[in-house]
Order: structure tokens, then C-alpha cells, then sequence
């Protein structure tokens, strides 16, 4: 029995590259595309140059393992916050995908944004659209070889900029501004880091292109198990289409013109049914309203629809998926909500430290416990602390360092002994309850528990 094979629109059989060229249809589905990617390329590029509350916009710095978010400030051990932003993402993306298809693919991926809206047009102005730009690059290298270094020199440019866009959010806009006036090597590591960032740019823009689609990303393989027949999806109507043929030479509305294959950026043809490949970018639907216009026929054979609505199925909105990833919505919206709007300004734990006895005697009456203390400030500004020993009442507690003040997003570590006196020590375990408070205000204190180790007094 010979094995199946199956046709790849963007690879031969033996595993050559098919280049696609397509031609670009401007209709309505693409002009509403078109304003939202330039909103959406604005929004990417200009918001690390932003500030909200007197800090950036959207920071993400792993070096320092902090993220600000809109005026707040997150660090890495708030593992609750973060998980809770995880499930509350997920479920996001779920829903949208259980409800819309992949609109996010063809309306909100930068992938697409920047390669439909920034990249292609750059080169289509430079060789041309179809079966032109093809004919073009089939020319002698020589012949076209200055077109080409204007077009990898504004791509490689346009990967410049991106790439310290990116940098901008890892290390914040204001410390790119001062590595760039210091000079590439004054900051090595970052500069080369950024080269290769740009270099990967260029190649996933200039060449990998929808192969990202179509063999990197996750997301499309995942289709099968995200999407119902009641997810919305760019589809053909096979009905009303079929029997294809020439105009006039058929019963179905579709004229086989291919036009929704030309304009397709990832090569498939729509009228094969849903397919990984197909980012729901709406060309096909440009095109082909385009064409039934022309020949008098109703708009919509290929159109956002449901396998359900083509079946004439009643529709059914809420779904146990949809219940399913409304629960993890809501779960992960309420630990955002629950854990970042109650957070404290600070954050501590309490340690024994490390190398030394549970206990030190001092003179003939008393013992001491050393205990560290590692304390974040979280906000921006300067704060004051406060001590109190909860328990027990008779200890006294020691701060080496005297007062201690925090510095804007401090961390540090800070000695803390806690003295007793082996009368007012009774333990049958050798051990009693310690608890402390630290506090900036009313609102923001943190009680940190632990036990005394000690000895009773003989007499």
C-alpha cells in the first residue's frame, strides 16, 4: 500500500523551498487590518518611550527581576501575581481562539503585522507583486542585485530599530539612551546582543517569513483541539461554490480563478477546508467579494463563518470549553486582583543563619538566637521601618544596624538577634514561638514567624 502524501504549500517533496509571491488585494477586510496594524506597530514601538506614574510604561527586566506594568511594579518572587497574569493569559487566548478562530494571527501576530504591513510592501514597491515579482527574481543576479541591497539594507535598518525597541523593554528607553551615547564598547554584551537580535529580525522577516507560521509556531498546531464547529473561521462556502468551473460553464458560484490562491501569503487554497497554514488574514475574502462583484454574484463564498452555520446547525454559543476556559479566567483574574491590589510595600522572611549554633550563651543568665532577614523595598520611594517582638513578651529584640531605612527597591539582608533571658525560658521541646512584626505603615506589615531555641535556668 502506498503511503499518502501530502502537498505542503510552502515546501516541495524533497524538501526545497516553495517561495510565494503574493499579490496583495486592498479591500475592506484589508484597509480595517491595515489600521489596525499601524495602531498596533505605533503602540509596540512607542511604549517603552512612554512613562505611566513617573516610571516606564512596560518594562521588563529580567536582569533585575522586575517587571512594570501601567505604574506597578512587579518582582520575580511574586509568584502568585504571576500566576495568576499565566492562567488569566491563557484563558484569554483560549477563549478568543474558541470564539474567533486565529483572528489574533491575522489582525494582532507581529509576525504578521509587521511582515503584511512593513516588510512586503518595502519589497513589492522594490520588485513588484505576483507573478512579476517572480518573473523578476528569476533574472540574472546582477541584473537585480542593487534592487536587492536597497531592499536588505532598509530591512536590515528596520530590524535595527526593532531590536533596540526591544532592548528598550528588557533594560528600560532611558538606559538605551545612555548605552548608546557611552558607545557599543562601553556596553559589549548588550550591543552584540542587539546585533544578533536584528540579524534574527532580518532573517525571519527577509526570509524564513511564513515558515514561522507554518513550522515554529505552536499555536497553529493546536488548532485541532482549540477550535469547535462553532469557532468563527475564515471559510469557503463549498455549497453555494461547488461545482467549480468556468463561468457560465457550472452550477457553482465559484469560477476557479485561483485569485484566492494568489493573494493567499502562506500559499494554501482556502477551498481545501481549514488548514494549519491559514492565519485568517482575509485576503481570500478581499479577493474573492472582488471577483463575484464583477460577475454579479452575491459577496460572501469565502467569508467568516462557522462549520456549524455552513452545516445549517442551530448555533450554540456556550459550550463546555468555553465554561472550561471561562473558569480559568476567572480564577486567574481573581488571584490578579486578590494578590496585586493587596500586596504589601514590602516583602520578608526570616532565616537562622547559616554556620551557627540554634543558640549562644551570653554570661551566666542569658541566650541569644541570630536570625537574617531578607527585605525588599517594592516601591520607588524610600521607607522607614518599624520592629515590634510579638512573641514572646520577655525577649529583646537587637538590631545591630540601628534604624534601618530602605532605599527605592532595595534588597538586602540585615542581622537580627533576639535576647532571653534562660529564666523566663519554658519549653518541654526546647523551643518557643517567635513572632515579629515589621511595618512602614497601617496598611503594610508583614509578621514573620519562627522559634527561639534556649535553655531554662537551673534555678
Amino acid at each position: 500500500m502506498m503511503a499518502r502524501t501530502v502537498d505542503l504549500s510552502t515546501v516541495e517533496a524533497s524538501g526545497k523551498r516553495k517561495w510565494i509571491y503574493p499579490i496583495v488585494s486592498r479591500g475592506l477586510w484589508y484597509r480595517r487590518r491595515k489600521w489596525a496594524a499601524y495602531a498596533l506597530i505605533i503602540w509596540l514601538v512607542g511604549v517603552p518611550w512612554t512613562q505611566w506614574d513617573g516610571r516606564q510604561t512596560l518594562l521588563f527586566d529580567f536582569y533585575h527581576r522586575k517587571f512594570q506594568v501601567f505604574g506597578w511594579t512587579f518582582f520575580a518572587n511574586e509568584s502568585s501575581v504571576f500566576l495568576g497574569f499565566v492562567l488569566f493569559f491563557i484563558a484569554s487566548i483560549l477563549i478568543l481562539t474558541a470564539l474567533f478562530g486565529r483572528v489574533f494571527c491575522g489582525w494582532a501576530c507581529p509576525q504578521t503585522v509587521f511582515m503584511e504591513f512593513i516588510f512586503r510592501p518595502i519589497e513589492q514597491w522594490l520588485e513588484g507583486t505576483g507573478l512579476s515579482q517572480k518573473r523578476w527574481n528569476q533574472q540574472e543576479y546582477s541584473k537585480k542585485l542593487p534592487r536587492k541591497l536597497v531592499k536588505y539594507f532598509l530591512f536590515f535598518s528596520i530590524s535595527m530599530v526593532l531590536s533596540n525597541t526591544f532592548i528598550a523593554y528588557l533594560f528600560g528607553s532611558h538606559h538605551l539612551i545612555k548605552m548608546i551615547q557611552e558607545g557599543p564598547l562601553s556596553n559589549a554584551s548588550i550591543f552584540f546582543g542587539m546585533l544578533f537580535v536584528a540579524v534574527l529580525i532580518n532573517f525571519q522577516f527577509g526570509w524564513f517569513r511564513e515558515q514561522v507560521c507554518a513550522f515554529v509556531c505552536p499555536y497553529g498546531r493546536l488548532q485541532s483541539i482549540l477550535l469547535d464547529r462553532h469557532s468563527v473561521i475564515v471559510a469557503y462556502d463549498a455549497k453555494r461554490g461547488e461545482p467549480r468551473g468556468k463561468l457560465g460553464q457550472t452550477s457553482g458560484d465559484c469560477i476557479d480563478c485561483h485569485k484566492c490562491v494568489q493573494v493567499c501569503p502562506t500559499g494554501i487554497d482556502i477551498r481545501a477546508g481549514l488548514q494549519l497554514e491559514c492565519i485568517h488574514c482575509t485576503q481570500c475574502i478581499d479577493v474573492c467579494d472582488e471577483v463575484m462583484t464583477k460577475i454579479g454574484k452575491p459577496i460572501g463564498l469565502i467569508a467568516y463563518n462557522t462549520q456549524a452555520a455552513m452545516a445549517e446547525k442551530p448555533k450554540v454559543i456556550f459550550r463546555p470549553r468555553l465554561l472550561i476556559y471561562g473558569l480559568v479566567f476567572l480564577i486567574g483574574g481573581f488571584l490578579m486582583g486578590a494578590f496585586g491590589l493587596g500586596r504589601k510595600s514590602i516583602d520578608a522572611s526570616l532565616h537562622r543563619e547559616a554556620g551557627r549554633n540554634l543558640f549562644e550563651k551570653v554570661g551566666q543568665t542569658e541566650f541569644v538566637n541570630n536570625f537574617k532577614i531578607n527585605i525588599q523595598n517594592r516601591l520607588d520611594e524610600s521607607q522607614k521601618l518599624s520592629w515590634q517582638l510579638i512573641e514572646p513578651p520577655s525577649a529583646e529584640l537587637i538590631l545591630p544596624e540601628g534604624e534601618i531605612e530602605l532605599k527605592p527597591e532595595e534588597k538586602r539582608s540585615i542581622q537580627l538577634l533576639i535576647k532571653m533571658k534562660s529564666e523566663d525560658f519554658h519549653s518541654e521541646v526546647g523551643s518557643i514561638p517567635l513572632k515579629i512584626k515589621i511595618s512602614v505603615d497601617a496598611d503594610n506589615q508583614v509578621d514573620l514567624n519562627s522559634k527561639i531555641f534556649g535553655y531554662e535556668s537551673d534555678d
